[in-house]
């Protein structure tokens, strides 16, 4: 999304809601180039609900920070389609500080939001779907429930077919238009990136530092999650392999797998993900206000749109 695509016509309620900045240093301390803030969203004239959002943006855990327009933009169609507060953290960048650090922050920050909300739903996108999942598998008490965009689950790659299966082929124009390089290339360049954030090659065995090893024990204690990915990303045998097996041990693990789209669709669906982006969007806000019953989610809002091709996982995989 271009930075002037953030306007009140693309979207039409940011008028209605308040957006303001906790300052760095107030909740993460403060490193460089005025880093370390929370960007807070929160509608206008309205009760202040129990439950809240924490958001962790994604990037390959070095890049991007809430500010961006696309995040800016989902925090806004976050907080206007639930009534929830939004907070996106802006989290420490490997490599200036490594795993599990980032970790560390992101749960002060809930752990300061559970002094004002009842419930917090903690989710994230691509690298920030990975820590907002690390977070939860350290401490899963602390979340209501939660939800994966597009996330990156194999640090390693080993574990990732799609990698293959869905290269990008520049002659047919399939695959993952967002990594276009040869497959091999792609695991090599992600590994380093992983490395540059977890800082040991070991830890790439860690069942907590590499989610695509959690344990089903470690599953078994999440909060309900629903995890969203594209069916031409190359990442995401990762998310099918995680949902598959939390689902034998979780009742409430769900997965929507979105027909011909890329890697973090999900967040332009102002522009080039214009059908399947709301459609997926519509069913995020719905999961969001879904409300736990015997530590349950009852989810299975399916909203009906026939140019929409999705699979709910819980049946297929």
């Amino acid at each position: 999304m271009k930075e002037n695509d953030d306007t009140k016509q693309a979207l039409p309620f940011k008028d209605k809601i308040n957006k303001t900045t906790i300052h760095p240093g107030v909740w993460i301390e403060q490193w460089k180039n005025d880093r370390g803030y929370v960007l807070a969203y929160s509608k206008y004239k309205t009760k202040r609900s129990k439950t809240c959002i924490l958001f962790v943006h994604g990037g390959g855990f070095n890049k991007n920070q809430p500010r961006d327009p696309e995040y800016n933009a989902l925090c806004y169609y976050l907080t206007h389609g639930t009534g929830y507060d939004t907070y996106c953290p802006d989290y420490t960048l490997a490599p200036n500080k490594r795993y599990p650090s980032q970790i560390v922050e992101i749960l002060s920050i809930a752990e300061e939001l559970s002094k004002t909300y009842k419930h917090i739903i903690i989710g994230g996108d691509s690298a920030g779907g990975t820590i907002a999942l690390q977070t939860a598998l350290v401490k899963p008490e602390l979340f209501y429930s939660g939800f994966l965009l597009s996330a990156w689950i194999d640090l390693d790659g080993k574990y990732t077919h799609s990698y293959y299966t869905r290269a990008w082929n520049q002659r047919v124009k399939s695959g993952d238009p967002v990594f276009k390089e040869a497959p091999k290339k792609n695991i090599k360049d992600s590994k380093e990136e992983a490395l540059n954030y977890l800082g040991e090659k070991e830890l790439l065995d860690n069942p907590l530092a590499n989610p695509i090893l959690a344990t089903t024990q470690m599953l078994a204690k999440l909060p309900p999650f629903i995890m969203f990915i594209g069916d031409n990303e190359v990442i995401r045998d990762g998310t099918l392999k995680l949902a598959g097996r939390a689902q034998k041990v979780h009742d409430s693990i769900f997965c929507y797998l979105y027909e011909g789209m890329w890697h973090d669709w999900l967040l332009y669906s102002q522009n080039t993900a214009t059908v399947k982006g709301p459609h997926a969007q519509n069913v995020l806000i719905e999961f969001c206000k879904t409300k736990k019953r015997d530590n349950k989610m009852q989810f299975s809002y399916q909203p009906h749109n026939y140019e929409v091709t999705t699979v709910n996982c819980n049946i297929v995989i």
